[in-house]
């Protein structure tokens, strides 16, 4: 049944993912990972087009008896002929616990061996997803986290599939020793001090008691969880999709009023979502809190409004709500910095300003300004500082003028101040000062276009 389920599972992988180039199998050399290695090998020479495999063996230095293990791998790997890697890591559980870290350390080996259409597969099984699910529970997770683990998903530069999801841990014993096979058995599996063995040694076996199909119902209910996930990730996409998603000079912003009618729940789910899509972390409970009191309540004040978590800010602008990284303190203040407009220039915290080639011109998100080719110094803001922007009549301050302008409050300290001698040349990539018209036409040099980027 397992070779027949392998195959079952590879074949419509095929089918789906038809670029795949080799399989790549993580082999702890326990029972699941010794079983699914010998089924796939053989359900890979029933395929119309086998593909080679690459045993992954990840020496996690956790255990006296890991270098035993590596061998043990290595010599099972070569009885089946398959070609065989193994890495040594070194686990840090830095407070997060020395399971966690251990998968951590594990998964970036994954991404680290996982070439272009690769795709890895891994040996949990039906029990693992209900301690998984269960796991998550006891730890307040939601729907995505009650999801589980997905029998199919990206995972680095490939892909990952989990062919034994459906199989029960009896039925993978069985299998091995029906074929004889040699695995090992790892003692720190007996030890109840970690929350995955004290489910699997204590809880599960007095559910499985009173419910013997507990296994069962846990797994169906991960997969009805998935399905309300994607029902969810396909509502904020529509949602993204409709509030403009756009880039900005410093993160991404949507608009602002259509969300306002949105139930706090749409709202959430949304803010979880871009978050997951711009590779940010997701805010928790609190922070969701709080940016329903400052953004959303009757008592909010948009102009100040401003939610914190990991790094990454919510802010509100003309209109819109922006999700970014946190700004790093600004260190420009009375410093100045010599610019030839022939390269870049690192303006540290407060961006870079680049000169664009034509082609980078046109595809730029933000448009650009020419400047007659040369040295320019580049200062910062002190206060009190004017300008005539090309089209005006009359000079305004640049506090006003970046107003109009509708920079961003958080970017206005940082706004580069480019300078020829002691005349203000332009402002950022904002505007240019009338004055410069008048140079570039008492000059032949050439022009160069630019960008102020953060």
């Amino acid at each position: 049944m397992i070779q027949s389920t392998i195959l079952a599972q590879l074949t419509e992988y095929q089918h789906q993912q038809p670029e795949v180039k080799r399989w790549l199998l993580g082999l702890s050399g326990g029972v699941d990972s010794t079983v699914l290695l010998h089924a796939l090998v053989a359900a890979n020479q029933q395929l119309p087009n086998p593909y080679p495999i690459v045993a992954l063996h990840i020496n996690h230095q956790l255990s006296p008896q890991a270098a035993d293990w590596e061998q043990h791998c290595r010599d099972y790997t070569q009885q089946l002929g398959v070609d065989y890697i193994s890495e040594t890591v070194i686990v840090q559980s830095q407070g997060k616990g020395v399971e966690a870290a251990a998968r951590d350390a594990r998964y970036q080996i994954f991404q680290k061996q996982l070439q272009a259409h690769d795709c890895l597969l891994l040996g949990h099984h039906q029990q693992d997803q209900a301690e998984t699910l269960l796991l998550r529970l006891f730890r307040g997770a939601g729907v995505r986290g009650l999801a589980a683990m997905p029998s199919h998903r990206a995972l680095g530069k490939g892909s990952l599939l989990r062919p034994l999801l459906g199989i029960t841990r009896e039925a993978i014993e069985a299998y091995a020793r029906e074929h004889q096979l040699q695995w090992v058995d790892d003692p720190s599996n007996d030890s109840n001090d970690f929350d995955r063995n004290l489910l699997r040694n204590t809880l599960l076996p007095q559910l499985r008691q009173r419910w013997p199909q507990v296994d069962n119902t846990l797994a169906d209910t991960s997969e009805r969880m998935q399905h309300t996930e994607q029902l969810l990730v396909e509502l904020a996409e529509q949602d993204l999709k409709s509030l403009d998603l756009q880039p900005a000079r410093w993160g991404r912003s949507i608009t602002l009023k259509p969300l306002q009618s949105f139930s706090f729940a749409r709202i959430a789910n949304l803010l979880r979502h871009w978050c997951r899509l711009s590779g940010y972390p997701v805010p928790e409970a609190e922070h969701l809190q709080h940016i329903q009191t400052q953004f959303f309540s009757r008592q909010a004040k948009l102009s100040s409004a401003c939610v914190s978590w990991s790094k990454i800010q919510l802010r509100q602008f003309a209109g819109r709500l922006y999700l970014m990284p946190e700004l790093p303190p600004f260190q420009g203040g009375d410093t100045t910095m010599e610019w030839h407009t022939n390269s870049p220039l690192d303006l540290k915290t407060a961006g870079q300003l680049q000169p664009l080639s034509a082609d980078e011109n046109s595809s730029i998100l933000f448009p650009s300004l020419l400047l007659t080719a040369g040295d320019y110094t580049i200062r910062w803001r002190q206060g009190g500082e004017r300008c005539t922007p090309v089209g005006r009549q009359h000079s305004q301050t640049v506090k006003k003028l970046l107003q109009e302008y509708q920079l961003e409050t958080w970017l206005r300290d940082r706004v580069p101040l480019i300078y020829r001698d002691k005349t203000l040349i332009a402002v950022g990539d904002l505007w240019k000062n009338s004055e410069e018209l008048d140079i570039e036409s008492q000059t032949k040099n050439k022009t160069i276009a630019f960008n102020w980027v953060m």
